[in-house]
């Protein structure tokens, strides 16, 4: 796998202790009800920058957000962390979608933060895809 376009422009090393993660199932908070390659576009490359320019800062501007929930307790717990973030309005409605990754499709790293200890940063490798995306469930969060 190749991250190339993750390690350029800047001069970090993002996928130091990320590991290849093909097990395990995460939640990716989505503002549709269908997958889209927009959903793991990063603050970054949506060309938002962080005001600190440290590795812990550009790195996660760089990596997508994930939550690892691999029991229901995990995922109970990740869609009320994206309540309390995301609040339901008529013309947002979040949604939150349980997926895998495909091999060759990036690294994960955990990033734990007060609010949401399942935390994760997923760096996309070069040649990652949508179709490296294993979806399982897509919830509205206004419906739970």
């Amino acid at each position: 796998m190749n991250f190339n376009t993750l390690n350029s422009d800047n001069y970090c090393s993002c996928t130091n202790d990320a590991i290849i993660d093909n097990i395990s199932k995460f939640a990716l908070k989505m503002n549709k009800e269908i997958m889209r390659e927009n959903d793991f576009k990063t603050y970054w490359e949506k060309g938002r920058r962080p005001e600190l320019m440290d590795c812990a800062e550009i790195c996660s501007h760089k990596g997508q957000s994930l939550s690892i929930v691999n029991s229901t307790k995990d995922l109970e717990n990740t869609i009320n962390v994206y309540k309390k973030l995301f609040p339901f309005s008529p013309s947002y409605k979040t949604h939150c979608a349980v997926i895998s990754l495909k091999e060759n499709s990036g690294m994960v790293k955990s990033t734990p933060i007060d609010i949401n200890p399942l935390h994760y940063d997923f760096y996309k490798s070069d040649d990652f895809n949508i179709e490296q995306v294993i979806t399982y469930q897509i919830i509205s969060l206004s419906d739970v």
